[in-house]
């Protein structure tokens, strides 16, 4: 599945934020699309941390659909 997809890179302090916000974005979300996607991401960032990468090569998609999935979230929970 990762091999399929387009990869970008990221600086890895940006991943780690950027993960770190929709964690606590859909931490109490039962069902979350794009989980498996996500858990990736996280082990790619984990990764990066332990190696002392400055950035890592991440689906280039898989973040922005996360995103807007929260963002999707939050939009309905406001309405």
């Amino acid at each position: 599945m990762l091999n399929q997809e387009v990869s970008a890179p990221i600086q890895t302090l940006q991943l780690h934020q950027r993960l770190n916000s929709l964690y606590r974005q859909l931490r109490n979300t039962s069902s979350v699309p794009h989980r498996l996607q996500f858990d990736v991401l996280w082990d790619l960032k984990e990764l990066a941390l332990l190696e002392h990468r400055q950035s890592v090569d991440v689906p280039a998609t898989w973040l922005d659909e996360l995103e807007n999935f929260a963002r999707h979230k939050e939009e309905t929970i406001a309405a």
